[in-house]
């Protein structure tokens, strides 16, 4: 299914280009690219964005495609790299304009592009990626969990930033693509680069209670995601708001969507995966280089290295601390949310801060209704209250003034 109604837009594009006031030569020329992205197994989402700014591009040529330079293509850029653009739609602009030309001029021979754009490159810098404060956290996760009673919405919220996910992968997740093992789970997501499996812990707890009240559970074909009245699959306006809302709940004033749990996640990893590592659980192709990118950003290796030159002990044991680690119950074992403060099933604490406020408050009620029965036993107060009963005692904060 896809969520992003991928094939209605491409048809929207479609009609928009030949609706269009740019020349009928590369009308003709963007529909033989359509087909040849069709032709090379693309996906419609990639083949979407490329026609639609392969229009924005021939609007801004103010001529025939066939017919540009290297100049022409070049003040083209220039504009885009003026623009407010996010660094990803750049990128994404440039690695059309040279999809399109090798597409359509050659040479077949790969990694050769032709003369006009054979400068063109469309490298991400590391500057563009997320500052580690524009990140979703933890700290942020266990805020929107517990901003809502929902226990859809605290499951999709958890599931994106443990799997680190694209959310057209966890979008399209079934009942059937669920396997519960002593471990955790494990879930069967296709993306753009196949099908791989994903090993989830932490976010277990959170699936489980939502798929124990989901109204299709004894479907294994239903979808995980459906709305509570219509029973379909969520659309993905749907799958971006609630991580949103759930955010303002919270107080959080990041800019929050689907994508950054990814990125956010992939940060993560990096200070604990090796490339390969993360390319086969974040689902990059062997040869990206996002891997890497984000391994030389956490400055894992340097951080060790600068360390060690300063005579400081690595505790290589050392495990960081998860705060949404699931939560064992001690009593009865079972298995809760990590922002659970009471077992789920037997009601005991889990949480010991939540533990010691209670003992410190049942102290304190104590320690007052020990003083309150000694007042109460006390001969004078009890003659006191009583002529207060009778009218006959007069005290300062009877005025009415």
């Amino acid at each position: 299914m896809d969520i992003h109604n991928y094939k209605k837009r491409l048809a929207r594009t479609l009609e928009n280009i030949k609706n269009s006031k740019i020349s009928a030569n590369n009308k003709k020329v963007i529909f033989k690219f359509h087909d040849n992205c069709f032709t090379e197994g693309l996906s419609v989402c990639k083949i979407e964005r490329y026609l639609y700014d392969l229009q924005r591009f021939a609007g801004m040529l103010k001529k025939d495609l066939l017919k540009s330079n290297k100049d022409d293509i070049k003040q083209v850029v220039a504009q885009i790299e003026k623009k407010e653009w996010s660094p990803h739609s750049k990128h994404t602009f440039k690695v059309m304009i040279r999809k399109f030309y090798k597409s359509i001029e050659g040479p077949e021979e790969k990694g050769v592009y032709p003369e006009r754009i054979r400068w063109l490159h469309s490298n991400v810098k590391y500057s563009s990626l997320k500052l580690p404060g524009e990140l979703i956290t933890e700290d942020d996760v266990q805020k929107m969990i517990t901003s809502t009673n929902n226990l859809r919405d605290r499951a999709l919220v958890a599931i994106l930033f443990e799997s680190g996910c694209r959310i057209g992968e966890i979008g399209n997740l079934k009942i059937k693509d669920i396997t519960f093992d002593e471990y955790g789970m494990k879930i069967n997501v296709s993306g753009k680069t196949g099908g791989r499996r994903v090993r989830l812990v932490n976010s277990v707890p959170y699936l489980q209670a939502w798929i124990n009240i989901h109204p299709e559970n004894q479907n294994p074909d239903s979808y995980i995601w459906i709305g509570r009245d219509t029973r379909e699959l969520l659309n993905y306006a749907t799958f971006a708001y609630i991580p949103k809302h759930m955010a303002e709940l919270a107080g959080i004033k990041k800019r929050i969507h689907p994508h950054l749990f990814r990125h956010s996640r992939a940060t993560v990893l990096a200070k604990h995966l090796t490339e390969a590592q993360m390319k086969d659980y974040l689902g990059w192709t062997q040869s990206s280089k996002m891997a890497g990118v984000y391994v030389h950003m956490s400055g894992r290796d340097t951080d060790d290295a600068i360390l060690k030159l300063n005579g400081v002990k690595i505790d290589e044991d050392k495990k960081e601390e998860l705060k949404l680690k699931p939560k064992p119950c001690l009593r009865c074992k079972t298995i809760n949310e990590a922002t659970n403060k009471f077992c789920k099933l037997c009601g005991l604490i889990l949480n010991q801060e939540e533990a010691d406020r209670i003992i410190s408050d049942d102290l304190k009620r104590k320690n007052i209704d020990g003083v309150m029965e000694r007042i109460v036993d006390d001969p004078d107060f009890r003659r006191l209250l009583a002529e207060k009963l009778n009218g006959k005692v007069y005290l300062p904060h009877d005025s009415q003034c």
